[in-house]
């Protein structure tokens, strides 16, 4: 015999000795159960012979109580602040569904009240970009022999001499200040949603304007407090 079969012999035997012993703690252990299960099976046993001669069931056990008989108790109501379902909004707009014809015979219908509504709640598809052209338009004054035009006051509208209006301006910062997003991210929103292209120089000057614009405001707020 080789020394290399000697080695794996020698370990063959180690297993074997070591897989008797798991045998034979694990026969132990269902011994000890068996045995355990027998005492539990006596036990059952006695019971069942107390119960018998005492007509009904071990002292342990409790008595299946009656229910109280008279008028049932009202259903105690859920408290308002969990209530979690959605309130009814007011109706933006309504739509009527109605028949026309019987479905049955096809007659002609009269008379109608609602039978029940459904709510739906959706947003408006986006606004397409609005572009306005002031067009401003001077006149000639004979007696004076001048030309005359009205001033154009956009104040409210754009910010100073700009051609994008107060509300993007708005939107650009609400994007960029409160919820933080990349320039980016504001550039492919307007781009998505309202087909307005704005480059990045664009969007921070808009920014800036705005800020500029509210800087006195908050200022005062600022004083005030």
């Amino acid at each position: 015999m080789t020394f290399e079969q000697e080695q794996e012999f020698e370990r063959l035997r180690t297993e074997n000795a070591e897989l008797r012993q798991t045998l034979a703690a694990s026969q132990a252990q269902v011994a000890q159960v068996t045995k355990q299960l027998s005492v539990a099976l006596g036990r059952i046993a006695e019971f069942e012979a107390q119960a018998n001669e005492r007509g009904g069931p071990p002292a342990f056990v409790k008595a299946n109580r009656k229910k109280a008989e008279g008028k049932p108790q009202p259903r105690k109501k859920r408290a308002g602040e969990h209530n979690t379902s959605r309130k009814r909004m007011a109706a933006t707009r309504i739509e009527r569904h109605a028949l026309e014809r019987c479905p049955d015979c096809d007659y002609r219908l009269s008379g109608e009240s609602v039978d029940y509504t459904r709510e739906v709640v959706e947003l408006p598809a986006p606004q397409a970009l609005e572009v306005t052209e002031h067009q401003v338009v001077k006149r000639w004054c004979p007696q004076c022999e001048k030309w005359h035009s009205p001033p154009l006051d956009l104040s409210g509208q754009v910010f100073g001499q700009g051609r994008i209006g107060v509300r993007i301006a708005s939107l650009v910062t609400y994007l960029r200040t409160t919820l933080r997003l990349p320039l980016r991210q504001v550039q492919k929103y307007l781009a998505t949603l309202h087909e307005l292209h704005l480059s990045i120089g664009e969007i921070v000057e808009l920014t800036h304007a705005v800020r500029q614009q509210l800087q006195p405001q908050a200022d005062q707020l600022r004083a005030q407090a």
